[in-house]
């Protein structure tokens, strides 16, 4: 029968600016909350155990305080045998519970772990091998890198950073102040108001992209065998071998670049007049293109991560190799 151990710490009484996890196996939860310290509930699921109740007795979990930075870890290679597992070849899974202080950025490195993350509002840095993450009520800088897990965004003023092998892709923000997300094979679907002023770029392998806008945008589509299609009240222009898909104004903009992945643009139900009105003049002159702007599309210089992402579709490096040209890509 499966047994529930559990154990409870605060972390201490300073103000908390910075916060790092790095566990193996289980399930992590993050909590963003008005408060000034860190409330960190620890419990490990699993038959033989073990006699102790507590994972950071067992010696399943560090915890590390220096001034303000929290370190909750798992050690690596030894902690089996913490918690009476010696010689039996098997694993529990650890379920490790946050409250920590809105504001406080976070590092998470985990390996088969589901991380969920709710409320914070610091930089957000998750780096996982196996396992989902869903992040909601964010803003500002998200930035995640996956090999196989999908990934769910929801925020407000969000600037995400995504990156993954085979996992799918949801990010929804009132705002997006700046997006970029890579996949070999995962699909992206993005709803939300791109900012003017801001850098917006996909790129995949096979995945697709659906894209939602709420605000004027233009979407410029590379695709070798994909497909680009507009919804009901998106003009399509054609420049140079690159289309482009544009809603309203067009002013935020926007790159897709795919070997055989497609692209769709489509306008939210309820958008602003000047989105959704099929008789909106553009202030373009009738080409589709943002006011101002060039005539031909600028033609995108090699991407180094492409050519990797088509090196693992081909087959000529592996799972890991990728890994660490998106670690190398995304810092």
């Amino acid at each position: 029968m499966a047994e529930t151990r559990t154990g409870e710490r605060r972390a201490g009484s300073d103000i908390l600016q910075r916060v790092r996890v790095d566990l193996i196996q289980g399930r992590l939860e993050v909590v963003g909350a008005d408060v000034d310290d860190a409330h960190v509930d620890a419990r490990y699921v699993g038959a033989g155990i073990g006699e102790s109740s507590d994972p950071f007795m067992d010696g399943a979990l560090d915890l590390v305080r220096d001034g303000g930075e929290l370190h909750i870890r798992a050690p690596r290679g030894g902690w089996r045998d913490a918690i009476g597992m010696r010689g039996r070849g098997r694993r529990v899974a650890l379920d490790v519970r946050l409250v920590v202080p809105r504001d406080a950025s976070l590092g998470i490195d985990v390996v088969g772990v589901h991380v969920r993350i709710a409320g914070c509002r610091g930089g957000q840095v998750v780096r996982t091998v196996t396992g989902s993450v869903a992040i909601t009520d964010a803003s500002g800088a998200v930035d995640v890198r996956t090999v196989s897990g999908d990934v769910h965004i929801t925020g407000t003023r969000l600037a995400p950073r995504v990156a993954t092998t085979s996992g799918g892709m949801t990010i929804t923000g009132d705002t997006l102040t700046g997006l970029r997300a890579t996949t070999v094979s995962g699909d992206l679907l993005v709803t939300g108001r791109l900012d003017a002023d801001g850098e917006h770029a996909a790129e995949s392998i096979s995945g697709d992209l659906r894209l939602r806008a709420s605000s004027g945008i233009s979407l410029q589509v590379r695709t070798t065998s994909g497909r680009a299609r507009a919804g009901a009240t998106v003009r399509r222009v054609t420049d140079e071998g690159a289309t482009r898909l544009v809603v309203g104004d067009g002013r935020a903009s926007m790159r897709f670049r795919s070997v055989s992945g497609g692209a769709s643009l489509e306008v939210l139900d309820g958008g602003p007049p000047d989105v959704v009105g099929r008789n909106v003049q553009p202030s373009d002159g009738g080409t589709g293109r943002p006011a101002g702007s060039p005539k031909a599309v600028v033609e995108l210089a090699p991407d180094p991560l492409l050519a990797s992402l088509e090196a693992l579709a081909r087959g000529e490096i592996t799972v890991d190799e990728a890994d660490r040209w998106l670690e190398a890509r995304h810092g």
